[in-house]
């Protein structure tokens, strides 16, 4: 989806207007793990984690990932080990074109090797 939204922009620099937010989303993995045939490592009786731990009986009961992020008048702030710093980069220089953000809008933050979405969500 965002492949076909991206093959169609052109680079360019542009002066944002957008207004301060803070997203936070927690997701939790353990469900998914179970769902992925990963049962070994959530259950009690069969987990097996010699080598990492001399513990007996370790296993994993609740995984969860957060990210958050936190857009402010002079950039991204931090919320999450997800370099942003690459995304302002071009703010120094003298931008073409100005965009003003005044309605709902969707983003996104991509890996920039990858392509594949690391964070996504709506403003209202």
């Amino acid at each position: 989806m965002v492949d076909t939204l991206l093959s169609g922009l052109t680079p360019a620099r542009v002066r944002l207007a957008i207004p301060k937010f803070r997203y936070e989303s927690t997701i939790y993995v353990r469900d998914v793990l179970v769902k992925l045939g990963l049962v070994m490592t959530t259950s009690p009786t069969v987990a097996n984690f010699t080598g990492i731990n001399e513990e007996e009986n370790v296993f994993l009961e609740e995984m969860f990932y957060r990210a958050s992020i936190n857009v402010q008048e002079t950039g991204l702030g931090d919320g999450d080990p997800v370099e942003v710093n690459s995304c302002m980069a071009f703010a120094s220089a003298a931008p073409k074109h100005k965009f003003i953000v005044e309605n709902t809008f969707l983003y996104f933050l991509l890996d920039k090797q990858s392509g594949q979405i690391i964070l996504q969500g709506n403003f209202d």
